[in-house]
């Protein structure tokens, strides 16, 4: 994972491998943020979505294990 910061923005490049989140929480440790907007798109792999399930009150995830094209990161 490689960033940097041009004024007020942060960009970060993740690279094949690095996990999403934990890049993101990285940076936002080493800049010490405390709030911002991400905006992101590029390629994936092994992705774990979830949601929370009201009636239930439990989380359901579902894995992906193939190549996907990541339109918006929001």
């Amino acid at each position: 994972m490689k960033y940097k910061r041009v004024n007020d923005k942060i960009f970060i490049d993740v690279s094949k491998g690095d996990l999403i989140n934990k890049s993101l929480l990285e940076v936002a440790t080493k800049e010490n943020l405390t709030s911002g907007w991400i905006n992101g798109l590029g390629a994936i792999t092994n992705i774990e979505i979830g949601y929370y399930d009201i009636e239930d009150k439990v989380y359901v995830k579902k894995e992906f294990n193939k190549h996907y094209e990541l339109l918006s990161l929001m």
